[in-house]
């Protein structure tokens, strides 16, 4: 491909080329999405011409207060947006950096696959936030085209992975990479946020003494980017994207265990852009030379991968599994293998060490594994908070420990004073120490006795529930094992014991085995015949009672978990998930396949039928239908909880206390969402002052309701209104149904509200969004209404009994008309937010774009879900929607479509508190009107119905005289009338 021609016709503030590829020459594009194809041609082969970029021309700009790097989330949030091509042809120029290396050399090293497609990215720092992705053919190419561009005023990037082809950058695209890096950002604003180092020096030191503590060896490259450092380990071989995704992982948890002060979103993001050396850094004017300052050879790519993988071993949880196993350099408990975190494997290991311990051992070798632990696993941080204080007190072992409540020798402060602030010490990673592991405390338990019982793995495979009943049952055993080794040969047949023992044999007659023999090893004197003979008693004791009842007892003892018994809700079973801390609805078929497999042959548990029956007896056994209608307002993410506080969320660990049944596969972030702001200016600008910033905001409480399931509290519909098509609903619908898990979203038209089978369906869901509405039929008012309203309604599936239940789903409709409706009622109107989309690209002529949604989504959802986070505060606080002209005028106007009594008031009257004429006179005007515009009529009873408390006109009924009168009107007047009647 070579570059022939550069013209100067301006399309949307954009030159444009006429490009040859061989002797075909391609026309220059005629409108601006022709121009986004341009920047997505293949790559080209063969001689490359590259360009500059003409100082005149605006490039795209991005956001103030960029970081130096760009992720998948940040920079590709921009990438499809469009980059003006450079105005005029130049020649190639040599990069030069004249105070530092080559750029070449770095580019070089992690660009060595000639196969394989590669990126730049080009971003100004002025204007409207924007950033595109470059492919490019070669080193060379990238290296002048980013300096053609940074003098220019541009900033530019290169993408450190390498990739399957030329259309975007994007994490799935990536085949491998040839590097590992990390980002230290350097600055006094840094360093006083604990973001980053107060100088480049400085950021150097705590790299040498990272690497010296994890053993990894030192950075083969280092850029100055300006206002930080960026370090890369180059590899002389490259490195899969999943195996690197892997590495990156523990790379990151290393930097993070260690407390250099490393982006976190970086460091694991293949897809990441870093600054090209020979650029400027123009954060700030004037900018910052961008300096490669150590080049150096490449690393043996399993040599530095075993390295990553070994420091993991010794220095953090293991949370990722390993294809290469640690090498052990000396017989320390923290390299030895205890498998995944258990907590009651951990509890037990802990009942044999004695929390009398001194000082060091207390804070080092006890709370600072549990606390590691708690900040490697955070979904698991109260649970080992709150076992870190059980065993520290005493209360674990049921002996009060005195240094718990003493006051220490050197300090006078009790344990139970110091326990806060040393846990919240370690866990914060603000320790500097030697890292100690829970391998510590399994060592040290394995010294004073503790047998670690692992699992049989020919044993079958247990549900959660059972798996946690298991682990409490060898938790009792442990226990059990120090009593009989201490003497009393008789607890085994204690009833507590004898039913864990029952429980280790019905998982694993094996392991029940090994049991007994440890019993008898401990202890001489234990008979084995005896501790047979109660476990055997327990089993027939704990057995199911044959009936209904029984069974559906069973099937909820077995689904509880912890604490957390399931709950029936409307209709449908709730079980804690253990993992994610959610209340999962289990349908009606698993539940039945429960009991199938659990009681199936036994008497009264023999048929579908039967199956069928317990498993809606034991919905109904455990119902309560104030247990989710009580839960905190909030919104569950990625293990936490944003409560909202007033009208503020404060993050908290999720628990099943939060009592939540929908969690957001992302989380709200504070970051710019540049062509969503676009989106909603060009949809709802307006001619007319404060239209536009109404609507927004109006949308923005809407947004927020929905993705907090609050908005039925406000018995409110959302109606997008736009009389022509194609001015951004869809869009907009879209993104909304973006910030719900898709199997809370249903589409049931309120036409068909009034159908039972229809109506089931809005159960449990928290958004129902419909498109297009019939404009020939009026819609059901009366049920409209009642689901509106939070009324009891009932409906029910095909094949499931009748269930009655509340509506909790957000409501969003569109529809190119104003809906049909016989009531002309306040309690109809009232239910209604009316949005209009004045903005029609079909009147305009305006060429659309079928995928601004799927980009925006995929780019700038965490920064929409915060703008609608902000919106729910702000709904919260007002207690109200906020008010919108645009919704008023069309409310009137709506009302006037469906009512001519309502369309001669305003055409015929003037409405003022002080006005008043009475009904009679005020129905002969009514019928006259009607007549005379071709419309029907009202009974005049039906008028006084409607008039009579008219809260939306302000007009009421009342006596006068002996005459009936409605206040609050009067008939227009042909000349001005300076009183009132």
């Amino acid at each position: 491909m070579n570059v022939t021609q550069v013209e100067t016709a301006d399309i949307s503030s954009a030159a444009y080329y006429s490009i040859e590829i061989g002797n075909t020459a391609t026309q220059p594009p005629k409108n601006q999405h022709a121009i986004d194809d341009y920047w997505e041609l293949p790559k080209p082969t063969g001689t490359v011409q590259p360009y500059a970029p003409d100082a005149a021309s605006p490039l795209e700009q991005p956001p103030s207060g960029k970081s130096d790097v760009f992720g998948q989330g940040e920079a590709a949030a921009l990438e499809d947006t469009p980059l003006p091509v450079p105005s005029q042809q130049v020649c190639v120029a040599q990069a030069a950096e004249p105070n530092g290396l080559p750029a070449e050399l770095l580019l070089g090293a992690l660009w060595p696959t000639s196969t394989l497609n590669h990126h730049i990215g080009v971003l100004d720092r002025g204007g409207v936030p924007q950033f595109k992705n470059i492919a490019v053919p070669n080193v060379a190419f990238a290296i002048d085209a980013a300096g053609k561009y940074s003098a220019a005023g541009a900033d530019a990037y290169f993408a450190c992975a390498e990739f399957k082809s030329p259309e975007n950058r994007k994490a799935e695209n990536a085949v491998q990479t040839n590097a590992f890096w990390l980002d230290l950002d350097c600055g006094e604003d840094k360093a006083a946020s604990g973001k980053g180092y107060a100088s480049i020096n400085v950021a150097k030191r705590a790299l040498a003494d990272f690497c010296a503590a994890t053993g990894l060896p030192a950075s083969t490259h280092d850029v100055e980017s300006g206002y930080g450092l960026h370090i890369y380990w180059a590899l002389d071989n490259p490195v899969s994207a999943a195996e690197w995704t892997a590495f990156a992982l523990k790379l990151k948890a290393l930097a993070k265990h260690h407390g250099l002060l490393a982006d976190p979103s970086r460091t694991a993001d293949i897809s990441s852009v870093l600054r090209i050396p020979g650029t400027q850094n123009h954060k700030t004017q004037p900018g910052r030379a961008v300096t490669l300052v150590k080049a150096e050879p490449c690393l043996a790519r399993d040599h530095f991968l075993e390295a990553i993988n070994t420091a993991y071993q010794e220095l953090c949880v293991s949370t990722i599994s390993t294809t290469t196993p640690p090498t052990p350099v000396s017989p320390s408990p923290a390299l030895a293998n205890y498998g995944p975190l258990s907590l009651p494997k951990l509890e037990s290991a802990l009942m044999h060490l004695d929390p009398a311990c001194d000082e060091a051992t207390w804070k080092l070798k006890r709370l600072a594994p549990m606390a590691n632990a708690a900040r490697e696993h955070p979904a698991m941080a109260s649970v080992l908070e709150d076992l870190a204080k059980r065993w520290s007190s005493g209360e674990l072992q049921g002996k009060p420990a005195a240094a718990w409540t003493a006051p220490g020798a050197s300090n006078g402060i009790t344990g139970e004073s110091a326990f806060a602030t040393e846990w919240a010490r370690f866990k914060t990673g603000s320790y500097s120490g030697k890292p100690a592991t829970l391998g510590t405390i399994f060592f040290d338990a394995k010294q004073a006795g503790w047998v670690d019982m692992g699992a049989d793995l020919n044993a079958p495979v247990l549900a959660d529930d059972q798996a946690l009943q298991l682990q409490k049952a060898r938790q009792t055993v442990q226990a059990l094992l120090l009593k009989v080794k201490e003497g009393d040969f008789c607890a085994p047949l204690e009833d507590e014991n004898a039913t864990a023992l029952a429980q280790i044999f019905s998982a694993s007659a094996a392991e029940y085995q090994r049991v007994r023999a440890q019993l008898k090893m401990a202890n001489k004197q234990v008979a084995l015949g005896a501790i047979d003979m109660s476990m055997k008693a327990s089993l027939s004791q704990g057995a199911t009672a044959p009936t209904h009842h029984g069974y559906a007892k069973a099937i909820i003892k077995d689904l509880t978990v912890g604490q957390w018994a399931p709950v029936g809700h409307e209709g449908s079973l709730y079980v804690v998930n253990p993992v994610s801390n959610i209340w999962v609805r289990k349908e009606q078929g698993a539940l039945e396949q429960s009991v199938a497999e659990a009681h199936d042959g036994n008497d009264n548990c023999k048929r579908r039928a039967d199956y069928a029956a317990i498993a809606l007896h034991s919905v109904s056994i455990v119902g309560s239908e104030r247990f989710f209608a009580d839960a905190p307002v909030g919104l569950a993410c990625d293990g936490s909880f944003y409560r909202m506080v007033g009208d503020k969320p404060v993050i908290e660990p999720l628990t099943p206390a939060h009592r939540q049944r929908v969690s957001l596969p992302f989380t709200p972030a504070q970051q710019p969402t540049p062509l969503f702001d676009v989106f909603l200016h060009e949809t709802f600008k307006s001619a007319t002052e404060g239209e536009e910033a109404q609507q927004i905001a109006l949308v923005q409480e809407i947004a927020g309701a929905v993705m907090l399931g609050v908005s039925h509290r406000y018995q409110k519909a959302a109606l997008f209104y736009d009389p022509f098509g194609r001015a951004g609903k869809g869009t907009l619908e879209s993104i909304l149904r973006s910030l719900v898990p898709p199997e809370f979203v249903t589409a049931v038209s309120p036409f068909n509200w009034h159908r039972e089978y229809h109506l089931v369906s809005l159960a449990g869901v928290r958004l129902n969004v419909v498109g297009e509405l019939p404009d020939n039929e009026p819609i059901p008012a009366a049920i409209f209404k009642s689901v509106l309203g939070g009324d009891l309604v009932t409906g029910r599936n095909p094949t499931h009994r009748p269930i009655s239940f509340k509506n909790e789903a957000a409501h969003i409709f569109t529809s190119n008309h104003l809906i049909n409706s016989r009531d002309q009622s306040e309690a109809f109107f009232a239910r209604w937010l009316v949005v209009e989309f004045p903005n029609s690209r079909l009147r305009s002529g305006l060429p659309l774009d079928p995928n601004l949604a799927n980009r925006i989504i995929e780019n700038e959802l965490p920064g929409i879900a915060q703008w609608a986070l902000d919106g729910a505060a702000r709904l919260l606080r007002n207690g109200a929607f906020s008010a919108s002209a645009v919704h008023e005028r069309l409310m009137l106007k709506w009302r006037r479509s469906n009512s001519s009594l309502e369309e001669f008031i305003v055409e015929g009257c003037e409405l003022d508190p002080g006005f008043q004429m009475r009904r009679s006179e005020l129905y002969a005007e009514y019928k006259n009107w009607c007549g005379e515009a071709g419309r029907k009529p009202f009974a005049k009873s039906r008028v006084k119905e409607l008039l009579e408390h008219n809260v939306g006109l302000g007009i009421t009924l009342a006596s006068l005289d002996g005459y009936e009168i409605f206040r609050g009107l009067r008939l227009k007047q042909a000349t001005p009338r300076g009183t009132k009647q």
